[in-house]
């Protein structure tokens, strides 16, 4: 059995994914959606369509899995509003703020960490330090994926 079909049949399993949400995110005609639990292979197309149509995150983690098996990709669920200041609009602005806002929770957390009993306080608050991490690296990628885009281009040589 395909490993996709391995994936899709556990997401079956454990409730995470049933037969009518595959056939209704796939578009298919009911009932024929068994195969894909046992020998048919989704394409890419159908792998994003599934992907977008279920809310369960188990289902999505175990699509990207398929998707980034054998390979040195890693792939990370963010929990996070994109409107970082509430102004209704997604925008660099909303970039900016959740980097700021992620390295001064980070910086707090590690002073009060430091000053109440260095390393014995940050391996009990290891969890919540991690996440803090966590989202410092990821709002500097994707601070830097911003600068990046709207940096200057130098001019092609011709």
């Amino acid at each position: 059995m395909p490993l996709i079909c391995d994936t899709l049949a556990g997401l079956n399993d454990s409730g995470d994914l049933s037969v009518k949400q595959l056939e209704d995110a796939l578009v298919l005609a009911p009932r024929s959606g068994y195969p894909f639990f046992s020998r048919r292979i989704l394409d890419a197309h159908q792998l994003r369509l599934l992907f977008r149509a279920t809310r369960s995150e188990t289902a999505q983690r175990a699509i990207l899995g398929y998707l980034t098996n054998g390979t040195a990709w890693v792939v990370e669920h963010v929990a996070a509003s994109a409107d970082i200041n509430g102004d209704g609009d997604i925008n660099t602005d909303d970039i900016v703020d959740g980097a700021i806002q992620a390295m001064q929770e980070l910086t707090a957390a590690l002073e009060a960490a430091h000053a109440q009993g260095r390393m014995s306080r940050v391996l009990r608050d290891a969890p919540q330090i991690t996440a803090r991490l966590n989202a410092v690296i990821t709002a500097a990628l994707t601070m830097r994926r911003v600068v990046d885009h709207l940096a200057p281009k130098p001019p092609r040589s011709a």
